[in-house]
């Protein structure tokens, strides 16, 4: 590399870097300068809020939802996975890129359309409603188990296109060398295949556990009554209280969180890639009539 590409890379770095932190540098100033009692104060002050009960319920709700969100965005990824993986049909890049269409939505557009259905006064809301299964209607939407489903609805297809392009490309040769000893289709699938399709699994898994622990908008609309995560905890203290210490405080614990979450996808990624390295070419896909027959 030339003297001037070096020179142009370090600018292009340096000036990445300047407006990534900048703005972080200039609120933690803002932070010192306006406290009253100085800098150490205002350390004081973040101390006690790290520790404060309404630090750790924000950091056990954001915990608890980004965590079931995810399972649940599992449980929904995981059959499409291995449809896509498995079966050769018609339509099979159009169900691709429809899998992906809620991932590319505004997030503003999956909260309306969430509304209007299930709602208070929405139609799924209205016609439970009507055959007398929930009078009250529309409860579920504003609560743990609504802000759960939302987000699994926007992130399963993580899960689909990840794990379903290393499960393609797995060879079957495993499997079928466990059931000529004698195992069954769920000990084969367990002994032949999980253990080479679990560090996509993992890596999946820690994607979008990252995604729904720094949900904000979503959160805030639905999950205000069940509780407040650490992201919109920070909008709050910002927006409502002006208490920029009880702020630094949750943006502290949400960035330790974050940096152990995408090391454990960086690390989950190597795994998926070095598991990757001997399936060599994809193996056929199947028709699902002739799999059935």
């Amino acid at each position: 590399m030339s003297t001037g590409k070096r020179w142009a890379l370090r600018a292009t770095i340096f000036a990445a870097v300047a407006f990534t932190l900048w703005p972080l540098a200039a609120f933690i100033l803002s932070a010192f300068e306006g406290g009253g009692s100085g800098g150490q104060g205002v350390v004081r002050a973040v101390t006690i809020a790290i520790f404060s009960p309404a630090t750790v319920s924000a950091l056990r709700f954001s915990l608890k939802q980004a965590a079931l969100s995810t399972l649940l965005a599992f449980i929904a990824g995981f059959p499409g996975a291995y449809f896509v993986a498995k079966y050769e049909f018609r339509g099979r890049r159009f169900f691709l890129a429809l899998a992906a269409v809620p991932f590319c939505l505004p997030s503003i557009l999956v909260i309306l359309s969430f509304i209007l259905y299930y709602g208070k006064s929405g139609w799924f809301s209205l016609a439970l409603a009507k055959a007398g299964l929930a009078p009250g209607g529309g409860s579920l939407l504003y609560s743990l188990w609504g802000l759960v489903f939302i987000h699994a609805f926007y992130n399963f297809p993580i899960f689909i296109q990840n794990v379903g392009s290393v499960w393609a490309r797995m060879p079957r040769s495993r499997e079928e060398a466990a059931r000529t000893m004698g195992a069954g289709r769920i000990r084969s699938f367990a002994v032949g295949t999980l253990p080479y399709l679990l560090p996509s699994m993992l890596q999946a898994a820690s994607l979008v556990f990252l995604f729904c622990f720094f949900s904000f908008t979503i959160v805030l609309v639905f999950g205000s009554l069940a509780g407040t995560t650490l992201e919109v905890g920070i909008y709050r203290a910002i927006r409502f209280a002006d208490d920029r210490p009880q702020a630094l405080a949750l943006a502290f614990v949400q960035t330790l969180v974050a940096l152990l979450t995408v090391a454990a996808f960086a690390h989950f990624d190597r795994k998926t890639a070095v598991s990757a390295k001997g399936f060599g070419d994809a193996p056929p896909r199947r028709r699902p009539g002739l799999a059935a027959a």
